[in-house]
This record gives structure tokens, C-alpha cells and sequence, in this order.
């Protein structure tokens, strides 16, 4: 919900945030041709995220010299891309 707010800050847009269901989630899933264990992986990573993926690395830094954004700069940074056509 947090990156649909920043999102709609950054473009200026109204943008709702729709939760699915586990259900409709895998639905969507196999929707793509995801095969049962993807869909699975893909459900318990969203319910029940490892710890470690909180934890912030230097990693973008060391592999490209520059610092990370975070999402809100990179949301500002791109937001036309995002904007609705008149």
C-alpha cells in the first residue's frame, strides 16, 4: 500500500491499491502459465517474507559505484512513465 501512495504522490494520480485474495492471487499466477510450485513459492513469499529480505545490503552500490535510490526517489524520477494519456 506504502509504494501505491508513493506512487500517486510522485505522478499526481489517483491510484487505488487492490488486495487479492490468496485465492485470486494464484489464480493470477496460473494465469501467466506459472506451474503449481511457482504459484505456491510466490503465495508463502508474500505471507510470510524471509527475514533477511528486510535487510539492507550495499550490494547496488558495490556492483554499480553509485548509490541506491529508494523507491519514492525513483518513483519521482520516473513518474511520466506512469501518467495516464490525455
Amino acid at each position: 500500500m506504502e509504494r501505491t501512495r508513493i506512487l500517486a504522490d510522485a505522478t499526481g494520480q489517483d491510484i487505488a491499491f487492490v488486495r487479492l485474495t490468496e485465492d485470486d492471487e494464484r489464480a493470477r499466477l496460473r494465469g501467466y502459465g506459472y506451474d503449481e510450485d511457482y504459484v505456491e513459492f510466490g503465495i508463502q513469499l508474500a505471507v510470510n517474507p524471509p527475514d533477511a529480505g528486510g535487510v539492507v545490503l550495499p550490494t547496488v552500490e558495490d556492483v554499480t559505484g553509485k548509490p541506491a535510490r529508494t523507491f519514492a526517489q525513483w518513483a519521482r524520477e520516473n513518474a511520466g512513465r506512469f501518467r495516464s494519456a490525455p
